[in-house]
């Protein structure tokens, strides 16, 4: 199988947990979901202003997260058959570098030094500033015992 992306060069490619799609986004400010066995985009998603980051899935595959360099993170509906963003979560003062969804909760990181984690169920914002540009950061959960333990791994490569 061959897939031909636009000119455009994408920055990320994410595949759902089912393998059965992937997301691929980038310079060309949209973002596309492809069928695996047949290497045709089956979704189309625009709305950003600029070049896109990062972009993320749910545990189900029903929304899909991007952020973009115009600042904005932007949640797209993957079930019904519409291609407009269902919800823009703004106050980034800088491009959006990494999106991680878990559970209820969608954590960005942005160039302009903070990670924003949004509570989608209870309709709340935390916001945690750091001196330094975060680029990526790693999110995972560790069983020990009766308890889950959250960890929030943070990469500053700008030094």
């Amino acid at each position: 199988m061959h897939v031909k992306f636009s000119s455009n060069i994408f920055f990320t490619l994410i595949s759902a947990p089912d393998n059965g799609r992937f997301v691929s986004v980038g310079g060309d400010k949209m973002v596309f979901v492809w069928d695996v066995v047949t290497g045709k985009t089956i979704r189309k998603f625009e709305g950003h202003t600029s070049r896109i980051n990062t972009c993320a899935w749910n545990s189900d595959c029903s929304i899909l997260a991007s952020g973009s360099y115009d600042t904005s993170l932007r949640l797209w509906d993957c079930k019904s058959g519409g291609n407009h963003c269902v919800e823009e979560l703004k106050g980034f003062r800088d491009s959006v570098s990494k999106v991680v969804i878990k559970d209820y909760h969608i954590i960005a990181s942005s160039i302009d030094g903070t990670v924003r984690a949004f509570d989608v169920r209870m309709g709340e914002i935390t916001i945690d500033e750091f001196l330094r540009k975060i680029i990526i950061f790693f999110f995972q959960r560790e069983h020990c015992g009766n308890f889950f333990l959250k960890l929030l791994f943070l990469w500053d490569i700008c030094v």
